[in-house]
């Protein structure tokens, strides 16, 4: 499980890097959807702790359509909160995580996400 989530992170920030360098229209209506998107999913959650969290099929999952709602279920399945396009939050710990870099693959990020 490892591996797909890393590799699922590490392509969403080759499509966010391309997403950032169009900016301007592009980046505004990726983050407008960005938030639509988390917010129907926060909604429909159903957010477990238990070690079977991610095998678990939620109303969440429906809306489920692509890389972007894909992180975005993948990170309400891991116990964060997708607070914006570039803010995370963790919320065993309750660390966010502000994305500043995304050409950098954020390596203690996804450790985070793995733990």
């Amino acid at each position: 499980m490892a591996r797909l989530i890393s590799e699922t992170i590490r392509l969403w920030f080759k499509v966010l890097a391309e997403v950032i360098a169009a900016g301007g229209k592009l980046y505004a209506d990726v983050s407008k959807a960005w938030n639509f998107i988390a917010g129907r999913m926060l909604e429909d959650a159903e957010v477990t702790r238990d070690k079977f969290a991610l095998y678990k099929i939620t109303p969440a999952d429906n809306l489920v359509t692509g890389i972007m709602s894909n992180v975005i279920a993948l990170l309400i399945k891991l116990y964060w909160t997708p607070i914006k396009l570039e803010v995370w939050k963790d919320n065993r710990t309750g660390d966010v995580y502000q994305l500043t870099n995304v050409h950098l693959f954020p390596t203690p990020l996804v450790n985070s996400l793995i733990e």
